[in-house]
């Protein structure tokens, strides 16, 4: 008798593992694509910003 609720207990355990492990991983594809987007957002700015120092010292040159 002992076996068999050590053996559930066990089956639980790895249960329980395996549903954490896969909260886990789409805890991670989750940041990967918020990491990505906001990888993104910085290049976008970056191109912005660029092109604001660009006009800026153009003008400021031309004056």
């Amino acid at each position: 008798m002992m076996n068999v609720t050590a053996g559930r207990t066990s089956d639980l355990e790895v249960d329980g593992k395996q549903g954490r492990l896969r909260r886990l991983e789409a805890d991670n594809v989750r940041l990967q694509r918020d990491n990505e987007m906001l990888l993104n957002t910085v290049i976008r700015m970056n191109v912005a910003l660029n092109r604001l120092l660009e006009h800026y010292v153009v003008e400021e040159g031309r004056h």
